[in-house]
């Protein structure tokens, strides 16, 4: 979960990926059921076992995309600030 603040409003956006070394038969099979389960994008990074931060710019440039995808999926403020068409003209019960 990635948490942005900007003009004093806080998103939380979900970065939707798993990154792995690519090394480990066992250890990929679990990140494959995590993304599968969770709806996520699956990337590799090899080069550095299970320290995939360990491998500088592969790793960032990954983790970037991931985090770009996911800010672009926040609403724009002028949208997240009016409540939804469904939302609108809507009575409570008496």
């Amino acid at each position: 979960m990635l948490i942005l603040q900007s003009a004093g409003r806080c998103e939380v956006a979900v970065v939707d990926g798993l990154i792995s070394g690519h090394h480990s038969p066992a250890f990929e099979a679990v990140c494959d059921t995590l993304a599968a389960a969770l709806h996520a994008r699956r990337a590799y990074v090899t080069g550095a076992g299970h320290a995939t931060p360990e491998t500088g710019d592969a790793f960032n440039q990954t983790l970037e995309a991931f985090i770009r995808t996911a800010c672009r999926m926040l609403p724009s403020p002028r949208a997240a600030s009016r409540p939804p068409e469904s939302a609108r003209n809507v009575r409570p019960p008496a």
